[in-house]
């Protein structure tokens, strides 16, 4: 999935499978943050065995966001480049403030 500007809602979701050729097997999200509304708000949402292939953020990737999280479970996602293993979960880049309401990390594959 592709967020761009626009601020992006996600309640009670499954992200299972997903392979990205970059970065944010499940989740791509760009925003232009000026505002300081939240740009990313994921709530009751399971993120399992997404890819990221040669990139970061095996379920979510980010750049100029806010971010909230609450309830969202992250098992078994992985993110790598030709030369390492990083960011299994969540990797961003110039991120605004990320609020982190309940989360569980499962399972890390670096």
């Amino acid at each position: 999935m592709l967020k761009k500007t626009q601020t992006l809602n996600l309640t009670d979701v499954i992200f299972s499978g997903n392979v990205a050729g970059g970065y944010g097997g499940a989740i791509y999200s760009s925003g232009t943050n000026d505002t300081g509304a939240v740009d990313l708000r994921v709530t009751n949402a399971m993120f399992r065995n997404n890819i990221a292939n040669d990139g970061k953020g095996g379920a979510i990737y980010t750049i100029n966001n806010d971010v909230y999280l609450s309830d969202v479970i992250f098992d078994n996602n992985q993110a790598y480049t030709s030369t390492s293993y990083s960011d299994g979960a969540m990797a961003g880049q110039s991120m605004l403030p990320i609020i982190i309401a309940t989360a569980s990390i499962l399972q890390v594959i670096r």
